[in-house]
């Protein structure tokens, strides 16, 4: 019996099932990778805690189109695990956008 209540203990919650990273084990040495925090004592060094995501941490585009975003050339992204959650906007860089080749102007006369 008390091992079957042990195990119980043990359980892991994790609000997000599909997410691999929350609810893992941090601390300084071992960090959270981008888009979660250490719930650990930052003012003890040898304190641990657990990896939390943090809303709008990571991000894809969002399934639904989102008024949010009103110029064509900018993209919606929301939260990677709800995507019903709108995170931000974002424009392509001047790199991302391909340049088209220029032919050549009109030449001057001598």
């Amino acid at each position: 019996m008390t091992a079957i209540l042990l195990l119980a203990c043990n359980k892991d919650d994790k609000t997000n099932p599909d997410d691999p990273y929350e609810g893992a084990t941090c601390s300084k040495q071992m960090t959270c990778p981008s888009g979660y925090k250490c719930t650990s004592n930052a003012a003890d060094p040898l304190s641990t805690g657990k990896c939390e995501y943090q809303v709008c941490g990571r991000t894809e585009l969002c399934k639904a189109p989102h008024k949010e975003c009103p110029l064509k050339v900018e993209t919606a992204m929301c939260d990677k695990f709800n995507n019903d959650k709108y995170c931000e906007c974002v424009r392509p860089n001047s790199e991302d956008v391909p340049s088209t080749p220029t032919t050549g102007g009109p030449t001057t006369g001598k």
